[in-house]
């Protein structure tokens, strides 16, 4: 029987021994977004975010597809292609932070060359 997400996750993460705080602090995430994503109370997380936390636990995309019941269990066929979304997410999110850290370090330099040019 198909399962939903935030139950496989939870499963998942009892069987690895990790409290949803401390999955968390492995992901970068609040326990209580966890908990809401567990519970069924946020009902769509991104799929990057489901990325994340299955890559915490130690399990695959297609091992969380299979057990929701989006593909037939054993079907491998999914996972390169699972994976490849997973590293352009992870990949779209370091661009992200690495284009705030440019604009941090555009401002800062901007600073010091204003303050290089006072007599």
């Amino acid at each position: 029987m198909a399962k939903a997400i935030g139950a496989v996750l939870r499963e998942a993460r009892e069987r690895a021994g990790i409290s949803q705080s401390g999955l968390g602090q492995l992901i970068g995430m609040a326990p209580n977004m966890i908990s809401r994503i567990e519970a069924g109370v946020r009902e769509t997380p991104s799929f990057a975010t489901i990325a994340r936390i299955a890559g915490a636990l130690g399990i695959s995309l297609d091992q969380v597809a299979g057990e929701c019941g989006l593909i037939p269990k054993g079907d491998r066929s999914s996972t390169r292609s699972a994976n490849a979304v997973a590293a352009m997410a992870e990949i779209q999110s370091v661009k992200r932070a690495l284009e705030r850290v440019q604009g941090q370090l555009d401002r800062a330099a901007a600073r010091l060359a204003g303050k290089a040019r006072k007599p």
